[in-house]
């Protein structure tokens, strides 16, 4: 089982947006209706992340908590914006240096079943950068099915994409009770050959292979009430089969339906 990579559409999507930051600005945000604000999230996009269980499989990933009072705004790290029809459009990251600063700008659009997004890096002297691209895809039933983003390692640099990596999610659910059965959860780096080297050494990868790519099949078990209580995890190599597999009990703080 290996994760289908949409490398080549990401890469696409970054070059296409890269210098089309105003252009998204002003089709995107006047259409904000609503806000919502949110503190303690440290993974993409916080609370509205897409993905389903990396707060649950990725030790001190959290989510964080949202809320809608106006008043929680000038102490918030995020906020969030949301069009007519209630879908995310538009969220902002801050940082406190220590003042609140406004770090990153993500732009989303899509239809039903496929979401586009792109992120800014506003905290510069010079315009907006493009840092991070990214591709969700959604069922019938607005369940999702792949989630893959793409960040640049070097988007100060002439091209951005000479050092970037792509974290990726695929989900399968049982066709009887529609509860998600499992999570395909990868990565892949794309490094130049003078920056490989010295990220073998620096972060001690036993080898490239292990650098440029690795998997892992996660299988999660349920209550009655449908919520996750498990999983099980496995890694994904060419010597999978020699990998134990692992079972892990779900903090009930993070036992929810899914």
């Amino acid at each position: 089982m290996q994760i289908t990579y949409k490398e080549d559409v990401l890469k696409d999507l970054f070059y296409s947006y890269q210098d089309k930051y105003a252009e998204l600005e002003s089709a995107i945000s006047p259409k904000a209706i609503r806000k919502e604000y949110g503190t303690g999230g440290i993974i993409h996009r916080g609370y509205y992340c897409p993905s389903k269980t990396v707060d649950i499989v990725i030790g001190g990933a959290k989510r964080g908590r949202v809320s809608r009072k106006p008043s929680c705004e000038e102490h918030c790290k995020s906020v969030f914006y949301f069009n007519s029809a209630n879908r995310l459009i538009q969220v902002d990251e801050y940082g406190f240096f220590p003042e609140r600063t406004l770090c990153t700008r993500e732009f989303l659009w899509g239809h039903d079943d496929i979401e586009l997004a792109c992120i800014y890096n506003m905290n510069l002297a010079s315009l907006p950068k493009i840092c991070q691209a990214s591709i969700c895809e959604y069922d019938p039933d607005g369940r999702i099915l792949l989630y893959q983003t793409l960040l640049s390692g070097a988007f100060l640099e002439d091209d951005p994409l000479r050092s970037f990596w792509i974290q990726a999610e695929e989900y399968n659910y049982d066709p009887e009770s529609d509860l998600l059965e499992t999570v395909l959860r990868g990565k892949r780096l794309v490094h130049s050959e003078a920056v490989l080297g010295s990220i073998l050494q620096k972060y001690r990868f036993s080898s490239v292979q292990e650098l440029i790519e690795s998997s892992s099949l996660y299988r999660f078990q349920h209550d009655e009430e449908g919520r996750v209580v498990s999983y099980t995890a496995q890694e994904m190599s060419p010597n999978a089969e020699d990998k134990p597999h692992f079972t892990a009990l779900i903090p009930k703080s993070k036992q929810r339906m899914i």
